[in-house]
């Protein structure tokens, strides 16, 4: 079972307490500040890496709100959310195929969420009209086919 926020340092768990204190004040970078300081307390925490993740997507920096993301998902991945903030950092950095993959796992974990549903909604979207409408075999995997929609559309790359 991974740590929880009931089972937290309790210096941890002041810290995260004031971090979400400044992530609602819209202090991203004071909340980030605040999460790293009880990472460095408690790092087993899923919760202190799924937050910090949110507070970087709201900074736009995409590829720490992934690794936390990431890092929040392995430690949890029974937490929808974590999987959600994954899927929108893959989605921010263009891997779409992979955000369709997390978006999934949330849609999984909670199959009635709106904003979930809607952003599989979204990703479909994009991957269609990345793939000019192309339909994915059932035996294909999404990122099977994104590699190959790359190497026609850059072949030199």
């Amino acid at each position: 079972m991974t740590n929880t926020a009931l089972n937290m340092d309790p210096l941890a768990a002041a810290l995260k307490d004031k971090a979400n204190l400044a992530f609602v004040s819209k202090d991203f970078e004071g909340a980030v500040g605040l999460y790293n300081e009880a990472v460095a307390i408690d790092p087993s925490a899923a919760v202190l890496y799924g937050n910090r993740a949110a507070a970087y997507l709201e900074l736009k920096r995409w590829e720490e709100a992934l690794t936390d993301a990431s890092d929040a998902v392995d430690r949890d991945g029974a937490n929808a959310k974590f999987h959600y903030r994954r899927a929108l950092a893959l989605d921010a950095l263009e891997r779409q195929a992979d955000a369709v993959a997390a978006v999934n796992a949330c849609c999984e974990l909670s199959p009635t969420n709106q904003r979930f549903i809607e952003l599989r909604r979204d990703l479909n979207r994009k991957l269609t009209a990345l793939t000019g409408g192309v339909v994915i075999d059932k035996d294909d995997t999404i990122a099977a086919t994104m590699r190959t929609i790359r190497l026609y559309a850059c072949p030199f790359a």
